[in-house]
């Protein structure tokens, strides 16, 4: 590929790949120098892309790998926080909340109220929340990506999921919030609690 086709790329790719980033690194200006990285070393490994249709997907990847990099030299002592006695073995934490689980998911939700609460969660638990929703990844590819425990990545996600849970409701609901069933299955899904 030439340059001319690279700036195109770069035109047509990087506002979505910029979102991807953010996804990861919260601060703006990391997630920009993370993206031109990603577009340099693009640039360098353009001979192993194989097929062009797949561009879009390769250059994700080459995203997301540098915004994990850029998370596990930042900050290697927050994804390992986790002592094996505090990871449940099922979601009981979730389940003893039924009625408020029933009640979250009861709202209508915008797209930008989502956003914010997965935003306003620690880095290591948006991480986890990232790759196993949005990435569509295990908890085994997840600590290997991460290096920590699979164990820890599990408690990740549940703690994850409970404080996007309670963001929506402390923060979105009150009486006048509407209701919308049709939107129910749409959230579960999104919240991983199945659909």
């Amino acid at each position: 590929m030439n340059t001319q086709n690279w700036q195109k790329i770069y035109l047509d790719y990087s506002p979505k790949l910029l979102g991807i980033c953010r996804r990861y690194v919260a601060d703006l200006q990391t997630a920009e120098d993370l993206l031109q990285d990603s577009f340099i070393l693009a640039m360098q490994k353009s001979h192993q892309l194989k097929d062009e249709k797949a561009l879009f997907g390769w250059l994700k990847t080459i995203v997301v790998n540098n915004a994990l990099q850029y998370l596990r030299c930042s900050s290697k002592e927050i994804f390992v926080s986790t002592e094996i006695s505090e990871i449940p073995e099922q979601l009981t934490e979730m389940n003893n909340s039924s009625t408020e689980k029933n009640h979250v998911l009861a709202y209508d939700f915008t797209r930008e109220e989502l956003l914010k609460s997965i935003d306003s969660l620690p880095l290591h638990h948006r991480s986890v929340f990232n790759l196993y929703f949005i990435e569509n990844n295990s908890h085994q590819e997840i600590s290997k990506l991460l290096g920590i425990n699979v164990n820890t990545s599990k408690s990740h996600l549940l703690r994850a999921k409970k404080s996007v849970q309670n963001y929506l409701l402390n923060n979105f609901v009150n009486r006048n919030t509407p209701k919308n069933n049709k939107k129910i299955t749409q959230l579960l899904v999104f919240l991983g609690f199945g659909g």
